[in-house]
């Protein structure tokens, strides 16, 4: 069976197109994993800091809250870990797998669509000789780029979202930073007088 060159070339195109979308979800995956690690460290040398910082008095009592400068530095220490919990929750978006085999549920029920057999979800739910009477025998070359053309409009609508998660993690790092900043100039202050 001779393939259409016009049609092949949009499949060979499209599967490019979708090639190109894994690698922006994967950069964007690495960022967001990179970012865990170094939320991680700043996590521990934050609070490493922290505890340096607040004065236990000789009494054996814990901190003394009339203390403007401890007082603060607990708040401090308070919101830096709200940014952090901000900063890993956003990470986690970024990370989350989108599972769905159309880009939203109002396609799923405005369109009748078929059975995909690039979609992951889809194949796998498929018994193996099922799939292989779909691929060999039923599906066409045109068949196969609508699907095709099905895939990369979700995952080009996958890459955006994280992309869209991605930009909001600068604003939790620049909060966190800040803060660890000024923990760590009232840590000094406060033990070393």
């Amino acid at each position: 069976m001779a393939v259409d060159e016009k049609i092949q070339q949009k499949i060979d195109f499209y599967f490019n197109v979708l090639d190109r979308y894994d690698h922006y979800i994967e950069l964007a995956d690495t960022k967001a994993g990179n970012h865990l690690t170094l939320l991680g460290t700043l996590l521990v040398a934050v609070t490493a800091v922290f505890s340096w910082g607040v004065i236990i008095p000789e009494t054996g009592k814990h901190f003394v809250l009339g203390c403007n400068l401890q007082t603060g530095l607990i708040f401090l220490f308070l919101f830096f870990l709200v940014s952090c919990w901000y900063w890993y929750c956003i990470c986690n978006s970024v990370l989350k797998p989108n599972t769905k085999p159309v880009k939203d549920d109002a396609t799923a029920q405005q369109t009748n669509r078929a059975t995909s057999t690039i979609f992951f979800g889809d194949v796998e739910e498929i018994k193996l000789d099922e799939f292989e009477k779909i691929v060999l025998d039923e599906m066409d070359e045109g068949k196969l780029l609508k699907d095709l053309v099905g895939q990369v409009h979700v995952v080009a609508h996958i890459t955006k979202v994280k992309f869209e998660n991605y930009s909001k993690i600068n604003r939790a790092v620049l909060a966190s930073v800040l803060v660890s900043i000024l923990i760590l100039v009232i840590s000094g202050v406060l033990k070393l007088g």
